[in-house]
């Protein structure tokens, strides 16, 4: 049971953060607000606090985290 959830749980962040980075890199958004940069920021900072949560047990500290790193480093690259 455990290897399955732990499974589910990368599924799950990987595909928040590839759906997030869709978003951010979409080719019909020629720009974003303040404020939707910032609620952006929010949503990335929620995901990463559930990956640091340990949702699942059997993970290494920061595993789930690095399914986000990349929607980080590109999020503040295009701020």
């Amino acid at each position: 049971m455990g290897k399955v959830a732990q499974t589910a749980c990368m599924s799950a962040c990987k595909h928040l953060a590839t759906s997030l980075m869709q978003l951010l890199l979409e080719a019909e958004v020629r720009q974003l607000t303040l404020g939707a940069l910032q609620q952006f920021n929010l949503d990335v900072r929620e995901c990463e606090q559930f990956a640091r949560s340990g949702p699942v047990p059997g993970f290494q500290e920061d595993t789930l985290q690095l399914a986000f790193i990349d929607l980080r480093q590109n999020a503040v690259s295009h701020e």
